[in-house]
């Protein structure tokens, strides 16, 4: 049994907050909220693990990529860091990109 016990505040928003007493009331009284947090939150991980993508969980103020016009060396170490799953989706919306290029670019050449 781990002894070690952290304290880890956070923060939450009021939907969050509804969450937890929703979560609190499955929770049997053998078990601190903490620990049954932890069984909940391992259970969530096992069964989405390849489903689930960090993106899934960020605002739409926040992204996962650089700007679009950011330095290229910002782009170069983004690209350079992504592993073969994210570097595959990159490419796949890099080409659609250059679709939308090509359409956008065909539309100026008409007379």
């Amino acid at each position: 049994m781990d002894l070690e016990k952290q304290i880890i505040a956070i923060s939450i928003s009021s939907e969050t907050r509804k969450s937890f007493k929703d979560l609190d009331k499955l929770r049997p009284n053998t078990h601190s909220f903490s620990s049954f947090l932890g069984v909940a939150a391992r259970h969530y991980v096992k069964t989405n693990s390849n489903e689930v993508k960090i993106e899934d969980f960020i605002s739409e103020e926040v992204s996962p990529t650089p700007k679009f016009f950011a330095e290229i060396d910002i782009w170069k170490r983004h690209i350079l860091e992504l592993d073969n799953v994210r570097y595959n989706e990159f490419s796949k919306r890099l080409e659609q990109l250059n679709n939308i290029k090509r359409i956008k670019l065909g539309g100026m050449l008409t007379w």
